[in-house]
Order: C-alpha cells, then sequence, then structure tokens
C-alpha cells in the first residue's frame, strides 16, 4: 500500500500496488481517496509484509468481506435501503449519495421515480491482514440508477451531462445511469466495518 496527497484538494490517496512474482515491478491496481479525518489502521511489518486474504475469508473477523459489502449496497439503496448492523453507512460517500437521491426524487415530484440499486463486484477486490487482526478491502460496486417517466410528463428535459451521455435531450419513458463505485472498507475483529474512502464515475447511460 502507498498513499500520496493530492494538494489542490488535499485530499490523501491510498493505492493498492501488487507484484506477481519476487522479480516483477508492482504495479497499481486500485487508487481510492480516504474521506478527510479517515485514517487506516497499522499494516504488518514492512520486513513481513501484509498478507492477502480471501473475500470469503472470515478467520478472526466480525465478519467476511463477502458479507460486509453486499451488506452495504443493500444499506446505500434508494428510496428504500436495508438497515445492517454489520457495516456502518456513516461517511461523508454515503451521506452524499443518500443526500443527492432525496433532492433528485424531490425535485422530480410526480413526474417521474428515482431507484438506486448498488451491485458488489467482489471479482477484483484485493483484502489485506491488518496488524490487529482485521482487513482492509479495496473493492468495487457498481450502481445503476434508474428514473421512470411517470405519466403526469409527457417527457423529461435531460440536464446536459446526461443529454451528451446518452445522446438524447429528453426521454418519454426512462432514463438508465450506470455508475462505478470504488471505495476502501476496514473490517474489524469485532464491531461493525466501517468505509474510509470511495468515489463514484458515471459511465454509461440509456434513455428510452
Amino acid at each position: 500500500l502507498a498513499s500520496t496527497l493530492d494538494e489542490a484538494t488535499t485530499t490523501q490517496m491510498l493505492h493498492v500496488m501488487i507484484s506477481q512474482a519476487p522479480d516483477l515491478p508492482f504495479r497499481i491496481v486500485s487508487s481510492v481517496p480516504m474521506f478527510g479525518g479517515a485514517t487506516l489502521p497499522a499494516m504488518g511489518a514492512e520486513n513481513e509484509g501484509s498478507p492477502l486474504v480471501e473475500v470469503t475469508d472470515r478467520e478472526g473477523l466480525a465478519t467476511a468481506p463477502d458479507t460486509d459489502v453486499p451488506a452495504c449496497a443493500a444499506a446505500l439503496g434508494f428510496p428504500k435501503p436495508k438497515p445492517t448492523k454489520a457495516v456502518s453507512v456513516d461517511n461523508p460517500f454515503a451521506t452524499s449519495l443518500k443526500t443527492t437521491a432525496a433532492a433528485q426524487a424531490k425535485a422530480l415530484g410526480k413526474l417521474g421515480k428515482l431507484t438506486q440499486v448498488h451491485a458488489p463486484a467482489l471479482e477484483d477486490a484485493v483484502s489485506f491482514r491488518l496488524a490487529d487482526g482485521g482487513v482492509v478491502t479495496f473493492g468495487l460496486m457498481k450502481r445503476t440508477d434508474t428514473l421512470a417517466v411517470l405519466p403526469a410528463a409527457k417527457e423529461l428535459v435531460l440536464p446536459a451531462e446526461y443529454a451528451k451521455l446518452t445522446g438524447k435531450k429528453t426521454v418519454k419513458k426512462s432514463l438508465t445511469l450506470n455508475n462505478l463505485e470504488s471505495f476502501v472498507m476496514v473490517i474489524p475483529t469485532s464491531g461493525q466495518a466501517t468505509v474510509i474512502g470511495g468515489e463514484e464515475l458515471l459511465v454509461s447511460g440509456k434513455g428510452l
């Protein structure tokens, strides 16, 4: 693991670097911005390294990564999140998602209905054992935003960003936006897992 500071935004970035063999160079496989005030617990001793952990491995942990990440994804859903005790969603990323979704839904009123579904993509997740026995997981979720046009609206005019992405200025039936959400989750030996970093990237969309 390595960290860098973006001096323009004062954002701390965490980078995962992996080498497939002792004689091969390291390559960056994930870079995620940390939340302000967040900290990463100590890793293993530098001369020993930090062992990789499978996402299904629950040894010494409150819960395994492949349990916590789906629980977090469900807790971020909109408009009907599924509360979880396994993972804390009290962080700037989750708060921003909920606040933005609520504002969009309010602005739509009776003209449209917004739903957001977060799906874990754990096939490329990377987890390391921490010095205290916990685990830090770098992973990805895929979020699908669906805006359904309701009968009260003949059509909805899209913001310039979405119009450029979809090639349509208006939609009569629906708008679907696909986002990638990278995150860093710390899973302790006991208690709730916490997300200490994350960001989202809008990658594609479709209007009907």
